[in-house]
């Protein structure tokens, strides 16, 4: 329901999505655009333990340390089977998954999302969803879903660039409903 400007092109058949971290390093909003852009470019191809650990690449920690945290995100969505397959192997599903575990790696405290369900079948849009609202991390989510937005608390209708709506889901997404006719 909200259009921004994606922070990076998601041209990569590695990754899918766009993510912003807020606040962090300078680096934190490229940590996905520099990924993505290097799996495109590379013939060889990206494992999914070196997409995660890449968004690690700044952080001062040992190399133990860092696999640990690599692992233990991995497993969180259910992608430590899979640590040393080829990013362009998994799922439409695996690859949201996988975006999303190489930004919440580092602990962001607020997490933005641009369409993270485009693409997805009806089961992984749904197991996403469940995710976002499990997450502790504030997340502000730009979406045309409805089913996605439902239940948060907060939702902003923005019409040819201006917020036209900015109320409690329910009635956000009427007045959408009724804007789009």
């Amino acid at each position: 329901m909200i259009r921004l400007t994606p922070t990076s092109s998601t041209a990569a058949p590695g990754l899918t999505m766009s993510f912003v971290m807020i606040p962090g390093t300078p680096a934190a909003a490229t940590t996905m655009s520099a990924a993505r852009t290097s799996a495109a470019r590379s013939r060889v191809p990206v494992w999914q333990e070196t997409v995660v650990a890449f968004s690690l690449r700044r952080a001062k920690m040992g190399k133990a340390e860092r696999a640990a945290k690599v692992d233990e995100v991995l497993a969180q969505f259910s992608l430590a089977g899979h640590a040393e397959h080829p990013c362009h192997l998994l799922s439409g599903g695996q690859k949201q998954l996988l975006a999303l575990a190489a930004v919440l790696v580092t602990d962001p405290d607020i997490l933005v999302a641009d369409e993270p369900t485009t693409l997805l079948d009806l089961r992984n849009a749904r197991r996403f969803a469940e995710i976002l609202r499990g997450l502790p991390q504030q997340s502000v989510v730009v979406t045309h879903s409805l089913e996605l937005v439902a239940d948060f608390d907060r939702v902003l209708v923005v019409d040819e660039g201006k917020v036209v709506a900015d109320d409690s889901p329910a009635p956000a997404i009427e007045f959408y409903r009724r804007l789009i006719g």
